[in-house]
């Protein structure tokens, strides 16, 4: 299996209108699967994935249900607004960005095929900036106390969604 690297966002990726505002924190990591998938498939390995397994018994404890497949497609295709906690901010058929609740955060998944006939699947994510003292935007401080761990998080998620899939197909 291949690892998880940072990568630059690819080309009109969702998450590139955070890249230019000022303060906003962004990551973006890359793993390579030898077949290709798609961003159904891709969202529906990483929900179920070991890594996510804790996050998504504290939602289904929170909120009384679980991130089904047949959600997942819905919101992709446009008629359902949310997956649990997460809004469809923008989605295309390779890309789909959301926001957890009111928070400054976004979420972001891609699957793109690479040039060696499998996929490549992107996880990113933004943190919006705080307003200072002064009115200018600074780094929120979600970013400065958490993005280390939100990191080695987000390379977990990927790995274990990537570790899934090739088992499963």
């Amino acid at each position: 299996m291949r690892s998880v690297q940072a990568a630059p966002l690819p080309d009109g990726a969702f998450l590139e209108r955070y890249q230019q505002i000022e303060a906003a924190a962004y990551d973006c990591f890359r793993i390579d699967i030898p077949m290709r998938m798609s961003l159904a498939q891709y969202l529906a390995g990483f929900f179920a994935s070991p890594a996510f397994r804790p996050e998504g018994l504290l939602l289904r404890m929170t909120y009384g249900c679980r991130i089904e497949t047949g959600v997942i497609d819905s919101c992709l295709a446009g008629t359902r607004p949310d997956i649990l906690i997460w809004a469809a901010e923008s989605r295309a058929a390779d890309q789909i960005i959301m926001q957890p609740g009111k928070s400054p955060i976004r979420s972001w998944w891609m699957a793109r095929p690479n040039d060696h006939g499998g996929t490549a699947l992107y996880f990113g994510s933004a943190i919006l900036p705080q307003t200072g003292r002064n009115g200018a935007p600074r780094v929120h401080g979600a970013e400065r106390l958490f993005g280390p761990a939100h990191r080695f998080y987000a390379r977990l998620l990927l790995k274990s969604a990537a570790k899934r899939l090739e088992a499963v197909h």
